[in-house]
């Protein structure tokens, strides 16, 4: 599954609002934060996003992928609900182990904790789920699905 990434709250909000699990990637450098490191591995992330990412995390990923489990990918953080990129590896991943890439677009996320800012506010958060089995050909593509998403809800 492919998501745009507003904040680090998405996680909770995709997990109660999906009508099924998944698998979490998330910034590897958690992984070297004790408190983190424990409720990373206990959640099931999978660490990702760092060059020097241990084998272990790719490992997991790959293994991941291999069994067909459902794995949620974010695009680059941003505060802008409209900016947002794909990384070429999620298109690589996708093609290497024959999986799907769901697209999924996520709204309001960064009203709810923005960036920067510290100040709460739950105001409405909307979600749009794309095509079960959609294969895409370049990020740009799977950006411009989402995007499509996107602006499909109200």
């Amino acid at each position: 599954m492919a998501v745009n990434h507003q904040s680090f709250l998405d996680s909770f909000v995709l997990l109660a609002k999906l009508p099924f699990l998944a698998r979490f990637t998330v910034y590897a450098v958690g992984f070297r934060l004790p408190f983190l490191k424990r409720i990373y591995r206990g959640a099931g992330y999978i660490g990702v996003g760092m060059r020097s990412i241990k084998t272990t995390h790719l490992h997991t990923l790959f293994t991941a992928l291999r069994n067909h489990e459902r794995v949620i990918m974010y695009g680059d953080v941003s505060d802008d609900e409209e900016r947002f990129e794909f990384s070429k590896g999620i298109i690589r991943l996708s093609q290497e182990f024959k999986v799907p890439i769901l697209p999924i677009a996520i709204k309001g996320m960064n009203k709810v904790l923005p960036l920067n800012e510290p100040k709460l506010d739950w105001g409405d958060i909307l979600l749009s789920i794309g095509k079960p089995s959609s294969y895409f050909s370049s990020p740009k593509e799977l950006k411009e699905e989402v995007q499509r998403l996107y602006s499909k809800v109200a």
